[in-house]
């Protein structure tokens, strides 16, 4: 059973990915504020978790404030991960990615297309560029951006620790950190699983936390506020 609804799911993604791909790299060439292309992203997550068949709920939406931007840090646990971020937030959510990411034919040129960062990983001059390049696209374009401070996704289910680079970057951006859990998507869809378990999912987004008045000096104290309240909302 988990085989066959695997098989039902990957055409659905991969239709999924060729219609909404395509009107995102369409839209790029006139909305280069990025508020529109958030549409696009959102109704291709919808798709996919609606094929998935999984049961969804979704809490505290209303902790966020319509037109506000917002950086996104949420436990990073399966590949569901990416749609569920974008169906269950509002505007143009966008992500921090490895670069290898962008290299996959059309699934790359559509992160290109709706503002996402590649990240070398390798290269730590070229990861800190990155976060020059995101500080810029999240001044310039109307976006939020969504990061998975782990840094991979957790391969027994338990949050990992968190990396200190991401919260340089929150820090620097002056808007309200949004932690994030998502429960359910390791049982579901576990890291390198090509099955998919039917498992109630839960995304739960808490209280921002003001970063406006915080200083480098801040960066350990929020990394350890961030976990605690993504760990707090994970054991509810």
């Amino acid at each position: 059973m988990k085989w066959m609804r695997m098989a039902w799911v990957i055409p659905h993604v991969i239709m999924a990915t060729a219609i909404f791909g395509t009107l995102t790299m369409l839209t790029a060439l006139v909305d280069r504020s990025k508020r529109y292309i958030g549409w696009w992203a959102r109704t291709w997550a919808k798709w996919i978790l609606w094929s998935s068949g999984l049961s969804i709920s979704i809490s505290g939406r209303e902790h966020l404030q319509k037109g506000q931007k917002y950086i996104y840090m949420s436990n990073h646990a399966s590949a569901l991960d990416i749609p569920l971020a974008l169906s269950a937030l509002p505007g143009t959510v966008v992500f921090m990615a490895k670069k290898e990411l962008f290299r996959i034919f059309f699934f790359g040129w559509s992160l290109w297309a709706m503002g996402s960062i590649p990240v070398d990983r390798s290269n730590p001059t070229k990861a800190r560029l990155s976060v020059d390049r995101a500080l810029e696209h999240l001044r310039l374009k109307s976006i939020s951006l969504i990061l998975y401070p782990e840094g991979t996704r957790t391969r027994d289910g338990q949050l990992r620790p968190f990396k200190r680079g991401v919260f340089f970057l929150a820090l620097r951006s002056r808007l309200p950190l949004v932690p994030i859990a998502v429960q359910g998507t390791f049982e579901a869809m576990p890291p390198s699983a090509m099955s998919l378990t039917h498992t109630p999912i839960r995304v739960i987004i808490g209280q921002p936390i003001e970063t406006r008045e915080l200083t480098d000096q801040d960066r350990e104290a929020l990394l350890q506020n961030a976990r605690d309240r993504i760990q707090a909302l994970l054991s509810e």
